[in-house]
């Protein structure tokens, strides 16, 4: 990718996120991390991520299709789960209360 055309990407994160802040520092940035992505990937995974995506993308969202990547096994997001749950039973906390703090933290 050239400068131009990482200066067009930055441009249209701008206009999808007007919050989205460009510094000199964040165009190097971006620059040095995907002047090896072809505009097409990073045009093409931009658009995926503005149209499902309320806050700007990262610089991997840019670089990766978030579909090409692998689902988490289920048996090992159970062990997860299952020594979160120890870690919070022994710093003290209510058993019970860590299912309704996940909730909690998943709505948010």
């Amino acid at each position: 990718m050239k400068k131009t055309e990482m200066a067009q990407v930055l441009a249209v994160i701008k206009t999808a996120y007007p919050h989205f802040e460009i510094t000199e520092p964040v165009a190097r940035l971006w620059y040095e991390l995907l002047k090896d992505v072809d505009l097409q990937t990073s045009q093409a995974n931009l658009h995926k991520h503005i149209r499902s995506n309320r806050f700007p993308p990262t610089i991997a969202d840019i670089i990766h299709d978030q579909d090409d990547e692998p689902e988490e096994d289920p048996e090992i997001r159970a062990r997860n789960i299952e020594i979160a749950h120890a870690q919070w039973v022994r710093d003290g906390n209510d058993p019970e209360a860590f299912v309704y703090d996940s909730i909690k933290r998943l709505r948010a």
